[in-house]
């Protein structure tokens, strides 16, 4: 199975700073539109099967943009794509809230890696031989390439960074799990 991977367009409250998380549904900004767009246009020749969208707004918006190249293909949201819960830091100031990481009201990335795990193992026998897109979360997509490549979350963050709105990322899913592109931002610079 051919598994790609985006980062939902930049929203307002990315650009401002805020913590989204679960609490806030995110919306896309001019650039985040435009991002969307972008992602949209490169994959506009992949032969996408399904597209699985987490349920909040500002990746829901991002997978109708790409849809449009692929009316084909069946759309379903799901909360396993959900952000990271950021439980009550949600809609603060990143800089104002420095100690997030260590709260326990945090979701952890090892939850997240379950969820990741979980829809891997509903799409994967359902979709194998096939292209299928996941629209997600930057947090949630550092927890679910660490799931598919089997490597600590902190290498991932250390070697490639963090991911970019609007990145995509392409991985074959099989016996020896294979990245084909991370993390990937060349199409926004159009």
């Amino acid at each position: 199975m051919k598994l790609i991977l985006v980062r939902h367009g930049e929203t307002i409250e990315n650009s401002l700073g805020i913590i989204q998380g679960q609490t806030l549904p995110g919306t896309l900004s001019l650039i985040g539109l435009k991002q969307a767009e972008a992602v949209a246009l490169r994959l506009r020749n992949e032969k996408i099967s399904a597209v699985y969208s987490s349920d909040l707004q500002r990746a829901a918006n991002t997978a109708k943009k790409i849809l449009i190249y692929h009316s084909g293909a069946s759309l379903t949201y799901v909360e396993e794509l959900r952000e990271r819960d950021f439980g009550s830091f949600g809609g603060r100031k990143k800089a104002d809230v420095e100690s997030r990481e260590s709260s326990p009201e945090v979701e952890t990335y090892d939850d997240m890696k379950i969820r990741a795990r979980k829809i891997l193992n509903q799409v994967y026998p359902k979709y194998k031989g096939k292209t299928i897109l996941f629209v997600t979360h930057g947090a949630f997509l550092l927890a679910a390439v660490s799931e598919i490549l089997g490597i600590p979350h902190d290498d991932i963050l250390n070697q490639h960074g963090k991911f970019k709105n609007g990145s995509i990322s392409i991985f074959e899913i099989a016996q020896n799990n294979k990245t084909m592109l991370h993390n990937c931002t060349e199409h926004l610079q159009q």
